[in-house]
């Protein structure tokens, strides 16, 4: 179970679909999508313009692509 360090909302990686990231996400204080924002910006987004680079849970937006 993984738990959002901002809101508390709670959930099962599997139901979360990244199953395959529990040992990363739970390396680093997780948030859930309604409280995640990109890392660099910390602007928040929807699932779209706030995108998990490829075999990570971290959060990034088109502010690196200028």
């Amino acid at each position: 179970m993984l738990s959002c360090v901002s809101c508390g909302r709670s959930g099962h990686p599997t139901c979360l679909s990244i199953e395959k990231l529990v040992d990363v996400v739970r390396s680093y204080p997780w948030k859930c999508i309604e409280c995640k924002a990109c890392e660099i910006c910390l602007q928040k987004g929807d699932d779209v313009s706030i995108m998990r680079p490829p075999r990570t849970a971290r959060s990034i937006c088109s502010c690196l692509n200028p």
